[in-house]
């Protein structure tokens, strides 16, 4: 992009970012401009499906991989999210395009050192998603009658540390909270 270089001749020294594209393509660029040791917190969103390259190539920069907090409107697949472990706080969307192993989403979560919290949104198949269903897959208490939020705590194995969970039924999705406790 011949004329982005000539705006951009120089990294720019930012703590936060928002960049909003049609395509992802198009956040590149600027994303590559940003001084990496500096910037702390990416927030990315693009109108257009994110291909797995397209994923792949934003968690390999040097600015996701030196940012502390991210906000990502982008479905991930479980296996993303290994590569957030070095994130004090996130939060993203999980793919609606293949079904969401909780547990291992919980086994990879509570290995994360420096986690504080985050927010994973699973959108799921209207007619049978419900936060009984991730409810169970946690193995969390499920009280009697309808439901709007369940809150589970989760013993991190080996360790006094637990993981605080709070999975809200947003109607169209699930939110799932999640929150350490030192």
């Amino acid at each position: 992009m011949p004329a982005l270089d000539d705006l951009l001749p120089a990294p720019f020294h930012v703590k936060s970012v928002k960049l909003y594209a049609f395509n992802m393509n198009q956040v590149f660029p600027f994303l590559s401009a940003l001084n990496p040791g500096e910037l702390e917190s990416i927030n990315l969103e693009a109108i257009e499906a994110l291909s797995r390259d397209q994923i792949s190539r934003i968690l390999e920069t040097e600015q996701f991989k030196q940012a502390k907090h991210v906000q990502w409107k982008i479905g991930l697949n479980e296996n993303d999210l290994l590569k957030f472990s070095h994130l004090e706080s996130f939060k993203c969307d999980l793919t609606y395009l293949e079904p969401v192993d909780f547990q291992r989403v919980r086994e990879i979560i509570s290995t994360f050192e420096v986690l504080e919290s985050c927010e994973l949104i699973f959108y799921g198949d209207f007619d049978r998603f419900c936060i009984r269903i991730v409810a169970r897959a946690l193995e969390a208490e499920i009280p009697f009658g309808p439901l709007k939020t369940i809150k589970h705590l989760y013993q991190i194995p080996e360790s006094n540390e637990y993981l605080e969970f709070e999975i809200v039924d947003d109607e169209y999705y699930c939110t799932m909270k999640i929150r350490k406790i030192r």
